[in-house]
């Protein structure tokens, strides 16, 4: 990575001399805001976005990742199947990984479910995550689970 180098554009200082340290350090921090913020741009926050977004982050094989985030659908099968249709991304693409935590509400009380969620007790309760051709497919082992909201975000590349 190339280092930045600030460009301050030198003016003839008209003002008192007990002014020019304040009118230095405000030019400086001009300088400062303008440079971090370019640079700032190409740097991922990790941040989550419903658009396909290009991350700094590249693959094994040095091709460029890509993430996107998908709000679920409505449940449909009696709240065991819920179908999420991947955007156009591109005619060929691998993913990577899927990240997803279903929940019932934001109450210290609610219930939160990374996915795959096992229950070694009741398998009825279990909810698989899997890509089908360009959809992800949630499905319950029975349990209805259409109370539940979330996002799946998935990381692909091009390749």
């Amino acid at each position: 990575m190339s280092k930045l180098q600030p460009n301050f554009s030198w003016q003839k200082y008209e003002g008192s001399p007990e002014d020019y340290n304040e009118q230095f350090q405000y030019q400086l921090q001009q300088e400062h805001i303008e440079v971090a913020n370019t640079t700032n741009t190409t740097i991922d926050d990790l941040s989550y976005f419903t658009t396909t977004r290009a991350l700094s982050f590249a693959w094994v094989n040095m091709s460029q990742i890509f993430s996107v985030t998908l709000a679920l659908n409505a449940w449909t099968a009696g709240g065991t199947v819920n179908t999420i249709a991947i955007p156009n991304i591109m005619a060929k693409f691998t993913i990577i990984q899927m990240v997803s935590v279903l929940k019932d509400g934001n109450l210290p009380a609610s219930n939160s479910y990374p996915l795959p969620y096992i229950d070694v007790t009741t398998a009825a309760n279990s909810i698989q995550m899997q890509r089908v051709g360009t959809n992800v497919v949630i499905t319950s082992g029975g349990t209805n689970y259409s109370t539940l909201t979330g996002y799946v975000t998935i990381y692909y590349t091009n390749t």
